[in-house]
């Protein structure tokens, strides 16, 4: 199966990546981006992520968070213009072999970002949406807004989870 992937799309991604991880790494944490990259095989996305969160304690403690850009504008998840955010394209995030502890969802204007932890997963629903950017119907994992946390508050989750001695990745 050839994936069909918008280059200017992912670089409009990476932009909110590069956001994200300068937030992180202003609070103090040791976050990491891998470089630019496009996926060329089905087996890709099993693997990819957007960023690495490491313990600066135990580097081999390690978080993975994705990062999704939205066309839209918001402060935060209260204020979120849907009931639900798209976390992810089912098909993804099933194959990932590591799921992501949690996801940022920024603004179009890279002013704002929320996230969608991992842990939300149980709240999850499938909706079969228009994919504009590959002309096609994607079914996509959907979160309810109140199961979203303020930056702030994934940034204490974060940091309590790396800090933590028994880590709980039951997501």
């Amino acid at each position: 199966m050839a994936l069909k992937y918008n280059k200017e799309e992912g670089k409009w991604g990476k932009e909110a990546e590069r956001y994200v991880l300068q937030l992180l790494r202003e609070q103090g944490l040791d976050a990491s981006m891998p470089e630019l990259s496009f996926a060329n095989s089905a087996d890709y996305a099993r693997y990819e992520h957007d960023l690495v969160v490491a313990d600066k304690e135990d580097p081999n403690k390690t978080i993975i968070a994705e990062v999704k850009r939205r066309r839209k504008r918001f402060n935060t998840h209260l204020n979120y213009p849907h009931p639900t955010v798209i976390v992810d394209a089912c098909s993804t995030y099933d194959s990932k072999v590591r799921k992501p502890f949690m996801y940022f969802i920024v603004d179009e204007n890279l002013t704002s970002v929320f996230a969608v932890p991992g842990q939300s997963r149980k709240h999850w629903s499938r909706v079969q949406l228009f994919n504009d950017q590959k002309k096609e119907k994607e079914v996509y994992y959907t979160c309810p807004v109140e199961q979203c946390l303020s930056f702030d508050n994934a940034f204490f989750l974060v940091k309590a989870f790396l800090s933590s001695k028994k880590p709980d990745v039951s997501t």
